[in-house]
């Protein structure tokens, strides 16, 4: 097979395939040895019908058609890969020429989505709020530390308050009879953690070890389980043994207990040093996705429909795959939410696959424009610093081991940092202070656009 491509408008290319007759035949054969397999001929058995009784029987132009198509749907893989274009779909296939012993003239008319059509993407100035590590991170930090540390000490000699770590056992009754879910033994409770319905904490205060009490609550107007939502019940609580959480000091031993310093000061320092660096790398990706948006802002994209379509349900079988991993069926969750498939998909993932895409054919175009595309030496490089040990590393060998799909990743991985690299050189990034957000604002903006969307609804 020989193939010629030809670009008949913007979004279609024209594939003009020729074959020969020899790689025609045995598909000619096939088709008469399957007719010959189920056609009713007098005087002969099915299956031993001759070929020149056949052609008698059979439109030999048909025959021809019908190989032909499948001799070029079984070269449509290599037809498309050679395509230099994001491929949407095979329109139709058709016969310039198509005869006995002669060669085989295909045309395969196949739909492309455009290229991007890059506009400004050097010397562009943007914006960026920059974090900055503040005492609150730090004290966060820390005692996420001093809260793996916290251990617990019985109390004795008083009743429970809050605050405490309570040990029940309970049972709830509404009507008098137990309700499902409503029990349980040993069952350890932080009092004033506001985790049970609301007044039951409250009734545990002032229980002493080995005490028993009825506590009278109301379930929420909005509790999850809709049976008992705004019943009152009694729940029948027996206290075993009050605790209370012993907090670390912020010393030199919390130091020691919890990293590899000797001084409280030399692990604040580590984990200033830490925070700094993670703000940094989230600096510098803010930096990148700010420059990269004002890229594709200035860019021409034409997003073929299809394609989208095609995006937005693999995004929707995404998410029906993680809710599946959950035991959920997403279709069943969106019914119960008034909206069908359909309903989601043009509401919530459509606009999500545009973006997608077009952010995607940008890329693709900016890599091709800049020769953003990966080197040997890069791929090597990032194997290197992978190695478990780099003194015996061999660059080549470990190149050359790589299989297919793993030397794509290596490839993607290096366009990317190359991709970052141009951004952030060709173009400047000015930081500026984080604003806080204004709630009440961030609000009416929302509501502002859902009310927009309702009413472009509504004009629909």
């Amino acid at each position: 097979m020989t193939t010629n491509y030809e670009r008949t408008a913007k979004d279609v290319v024209k594939a003009t395939c020729t074959f020969d007759w020899e790689e025609l035949k045995p598909k000619v054969d096939d088709v008469y040895r399957e007719v010959s397999r189920t056609a009713r001929i007098p005087g002969f058995r099915k299956g031993h019908v001759p070929r020149n009784m056949l052609k008698n029987f059979v439109n030999e132009k048909l025959v021809l058609e019908d190989a032909a198509e499948e001799l070029v749907r079984g070269q449509l893989v290599k037809i498309v890969d050679e395509i230099d274009e994001i491929v949407v779909q095979v329109n139709s296939i058709s016969f310039a020429q198509l005869e006995t012993e002669k060669d085989v003239i295909a045309e395969v008319l196949v739909s492309i989505q455009p290229a991007a059509v890059l506009g400004e993407c050097k010397g562009l100035t943007v914006e960026v709020p920059q974090e900055i590590v503040t005492e609150d991170m730090i004290d966060q930090r820390i005692d996420q530390d001093r809260q793996r540390m916290v251990t617990e000490e019985d109390v004795e000699n008083r009743a429970a308050e809050m605050d405490d770590t309570v040990y029940i056992d309970y049972e709830g009754f509404v009507d008098g009879k137990a309700f499902d879910g409503g029990a349980a033994q040993n069952q350890p409770l932080v009092l004033g953690s506001n985790s049970f319905i609301p007044g039951f904490e409250a009734g545990v205060v002032g229980m002493n070890p080995g005490e028993e009490r009825e506590i009278n609550v109301t379930f929420p107007e909005n509790y999850h389980e809709a049976s008992l939502a705004g019943k009152l019940a009694t729940f029948k609580v027996i206290l075993h043994r009050i605790a209370k959480q012993v907090i670390p000091e912020l010393d030199d031993d919390f130091a020691g207990d919890v990293s590899e310093f000797t001084t409280f000061a030399e692990y604040r320092a580590d984990i200033v040093k830490q925070l700094e660096t993670r703000v940094k790398e989230q600096n510098d990706s803010a930096a990148v996705d700010a420059v990269f948006g004002k890229v594709v802002e200035n860019a021409e994209v034409e997003l073929n429909p299809e394609l989208v379509s095609q995006e937005a349900k693999r995004l929707f079988d995404q998410q029906a795959q993680q809710y599946k991993m959950y035991g959920l069926d997403l279709t069943e969750q969106l019914r119960g939410a008034g909206m069908t498939a359909q309903d989601f998909t043009e509401r919530f993932l459509k606009g999500q696959a545009e973006s997608t895409l077009r952010s995607q054919l940008v890329f693709e175009a900016l890599s091709k424009a800049q020769n953003l595309g990966a080197t040997k030496d890069q791929i090597i490089e990032l194997l290197k610093k992978e190695a478990k040990d780099q003194d015996s590393f061999n660059g080549e060998e470990a190149y050359e081991k790589l299989d297919s799909k793993m030397r794509a990743n290596y490839e993607q991985q290096a366009e990317q940092d190359n991709l970052k690299k141009f951004l952030t050189t060709e173009n400047t990034v000015v930081f500026v202070d984080k604003k806080p957000v204004d709630m009440e604002e961030h609000e009416a903006e929302t509501a502002e656009a859902e009310n927009a969307e309702e009413e472009t609804k509504a004009g629909e």
